[in-house]
């Protein structure tokens, strides 16, 4: 996953990694995850998506990491 320069430039690197964990877990999973920014320029909204493999409509998306990361272990739970 190549994380945007936005993510970057705004997040500390502890998140950087939490992102980047989710992602390959995500991967495993047989799950897309999306992240990119949800605001402009100016502003830094982080938003995330996810999506099954193969499909193109989204499953479930967030703007915060912590919920994103909580449904994931939800959804690995099922």
């Amino acid at each position: 996953m190549t994380i945007s320069t936005s993510f970057k430039r705004f997040w500390p690197a502890d998140r950087l990694e939490r992102l980047k964990a989710l992602h390959t877990a995500a991967r495993k999973a047989g799950i897309r995850l999306i992240a990119r920014n949800g605001g402009d320029r100016r502003i830094f909204l982080a938003y995330f998506a996810f999506r099954k493999e193969g499909g193109d409509r989204e499953v479930v998306s967030f703007w915060d990491l912590d919920q994103a990361e909580q449904w994931f272990q939800q959804e690995l739970r099922r």
